[in-house]
C-alpha cells in the first residue's frame, strides 16, 4: 500500500473517500496522515478519517456532525422559532421528512432536524446563522433536508 499523494509506504494508512463514480481503479485508494490533512479529508480533531457526501461528493468528519447535532439540540427552541419564517409548506415538508427518519431510525424530529442543519455546517463549513440565513433566504428547506428525503416529499 502506497500513499496516492506522496507515493510513500504509510504508518497508519488512511482510506480516501471517494464518490463511486469518480474511483480511478489504477491509483491507489490510501493516504499517509500527512496527506490526508493536507487534503482536507481527514479530521485533526477527532483522528478520523472524513466521510463522503452526496450529491457533490464534500468530505466531513462524522464526530464533529455528532459534536454540532449535540450543541444544536441544546437550542433546538431557538432554532425552531428562527425557522418559523419559512414558509408553511416547507416546515410541513421538514417535519415530515423528519418524522419518516425518526420512524425508520429512531430519532426525534427535534434531533433529526438538529443533524441535518449540522451536517450541513460542517460539510460545507457554515455557521449555524449562515444556514438558517440561507434558508430563510431561499424560502425552503431543500438545502437542509438530504436531496433523496426532499425530492419525495
Amino acid at each position: 500500500m502506497v500513499c496516492r499523494y506522496c507515493q510513500k509506504e504509510p504508518d497508519i494508512v488512511v482510506t480516501i473517500p471517494e464518490l463511486c463514480e469518480q474511483v480511478d481503479l489504477s491509483q491507489s485508494p490510501f493516504s499517509c496522515v500527512s496527506c490526508a490533512l493536507e487534503q482536507g479529508i481527514y479530521c485533526p480533531i477527532h483522528s478520523q478519517p472524513h466521510m463522503i457526501f452526496q450529491p457533490h461528493g464534500h468530505t466531513a468528519c462524522r464526530f464533529c456532525i455528532e459534536h454540532e447535532t449535540m450543541a444544536l439540540y441544546k437550542t433546538v427552541g431557538d432554532l425552531l422559532i428562527e425557522l418559523r419564517s419559512i414558509n408553511h409548506g416547507e416546515i410541513v415538508k421538514l417535519l415530515a421528512a423528519s418524522a419518516v427518519v425518526m420512524i425508520s431510525l429512531g430519532l426525534s424530529p427535534a434531533m433529526t432536524i438538529c443533524r441535518w442543519i449540522a451536517t450541513r455546517m460542517v460539510v460545507y463549513k457554515m455557521t449555524r446563522e449562515q444556514v438558517i440565513a440561507e434558508a430563510i433566504e431561499r424560502n425552503k428547506l431543500d438545502l437542509v433536508v438530504p436531496p433523496e428525503i426532499y425530492a419525495d416529499l
